[in-house]
C-alpha cells in the first residue's frame, strides 16, 4: 500500500470513529435528571376545549372549539422559583376518622415528597392554623415538625395573610409556581385565601399532586377516594396542572 492510500485509509477510520462517537453522545437522556437550575416533567391536564402544546385553549375563528381529553405537557419546573405549599397536614382535627386517614397519607405520600423536593431545590411552605388563635386544627404532621425545626421548611399560619399579601410573599421570594399537596383537595386546597383559586388569580402557575392529597369523602367512598379523584379532574379541568407521584419521585439530582 502506498503512503499516500494508507494515509487515506487513516483518515477515513478517523472520520467513522469520530462520528459513531458523536452519534452515541448525542442520544437524548429521558431519564428526568436535573443541573442546578431546572429539571423537565410530563403534566397532565383534562379540558373540553382543543389546547395546543402550551397549554392555552385553541382558537378558530377567534372561539375555543371542542376537542373533549386529556392533554400531556412536557414542562421545565425551576425549582427555585416553584414552592411546594403543604395545606393543614394536620393531626389534631376533632375527627379520629380524618386524623388516621389523612395522617396515612401524610407518613407514605407526604413526607417522602417533601423530602425529595427539599433535595431538588424547592422552596416548601406548611401552611396551618395558628394556636394562639386556635385550639386545634393547628399541629402539622410530626415528621414536618422536625424539618421545620431543622429550618428545612417555612411554617406560616393562614391568619397572617390574605390572598394579596400571600401572593406578595411568594413574589418577593421570587416565585412564579407553586405546586400544591395537602388536605383536603375539595376545601381547603382550594378555597383558602393562600389555596388554589386565588393563588391562579394572583397569576401564579399551579400544579397539583393528587396522590399527596385526599379529600373529606362520602360514607361510602373512603376506601376509593372518590371525591379526590373528582376533585383532580376538575382541579385539572380549571386551576392546575396534575404532576404524577411517581414521576415527581423519580426526578434525579445531576450532581
Amino acid at each position: 500500500m502506498s503512503k499516500g492510500s494508507l494515509l487515506a485509509s487513516v483518515g477515513l477510520i478517523f472520520c467513522v470513529l469520530t462520528l459513531v462517537v458523536c452519534v452515541i453522545g448525542c442520544v437524548p437522556n429521558k431519564t428526568k435528571e436535573i443541573n442546578s437550575n431546572e429539571y423537565s416533567i410530563t403534566t397532565m391536564r383534562n379540558s373540553f376545549y382543543e389546547l395546543d402544546e402550551n397549554g392555552n385553549v385553541s382558537l378558530v375563528n377567534s372561539l375555543p372549539y371542542q376537542h373533549e381529553g386529556v392533554y400531556y405537557f412536557n414542562r421545565t419546573i425551576v425549582p427555585s422559583k416553584t414552592a411546594l405549599i403543604i395545606m393543614d397536614a394536620w393531626i389534631d382535627m376533632p375527627s379520629e376518622q380524618l386524623n388516621e386517614y389523612f395522617g396515612k397519607i401524610s407518613e407514605e405520600k407526604v413526607m417522602p415528597l417533601v423530602e425529595a423536593a427539599i433535595k431538588l431545590g424547592h422552596p416548601v411552605i406548611a401552611l396551618t392554623n395558628d394556636p394562639k388563635v386556635i385550639n386545634f386544627n393547628t399541629r402539622i404532621y410530626p415528621g414536618l415538625e422536625a424539618l421545620a425545626e431543622e429550618n428545612k421548611i417555612a411554617v406560616l399560619y393562614h391568619s397572617d395573610f390574605n390572598d394579596d399579601s400571600f401572593a406578595s410573599y411568594l413574589i418577593g421570594m421570587g416565585i412564579n409556581s407553586l405546586i400544591y399537596i395537602g388536605f383536603a383537595s375539595n376545601i381547603c386546597l382550594i378555597g383558602r385565601a393562600d389555596g388554589m383559586i386565588s393563588m391562579s388569580q394572583h397569576g401564579f402557575k399551579l400544579y397539583f399532586i393528587p396522590e399527596a392529597s385526599a379529600a373529606v369523602e362520602f360514607a361510602d367512598t373512603w376506601d376509593e377516594g372518590t371525591v379526590n379523584k373528582g376533585m383532580t379532574v376538575i382541579i385539572s379541568q380549571w386551576l392546575a396542572e396534575i404532576i404524577n407521584y411517581d414521576d415527581f419521585m423519580e426526578v434525579k439530582v445531576d450532581n
